[in-house]
């Protein structure tokens, strides 16, 4: 098994490009992530403060994952961000 790495927060998020609200759960959150079994846990009540009900600090090298306004879903890492399937790390040909 895998080190955690991530808590999934789901929710509501309106969206940048339409302007609708769209509700994102975790299955969705652990597909736009491109997240590893392992990896992450959802979100406990645990994890919120009693006295303001906003989420506490996550341990150490533990980060929160929340739906994204603006649709980036790019995790960054010490070496900047992940290149995903859809990117290429190929020079672009010049004609």
């Amino acid at each position: 098994m895998q080190d955690l790495k991530y808590i999934l927060v789901p929710g509501w998020v309106r969206s940048k490009h339409d302007g609708d609200m769209h509700r994102v759960s975790i299955k969705d959150l652990v597909k736009l992530y491109r997240l590893q079994p392992g990896t992450w846990r959802p979100v406990h009540p645990d994890d919120y403060n009693e006295r303001n009900g906003l989420l506490k600090r996550p341990p150490t090298g533990v980060q929160y994952l929340k739906p994204c306004w603006n649709g980036n879903y790019v995790l960054e890492e010490a070496n900047g961000p992940i290149p995903t399937p859809r990117e290429s790390t190929a020079p672009v040909k010049q004609w």
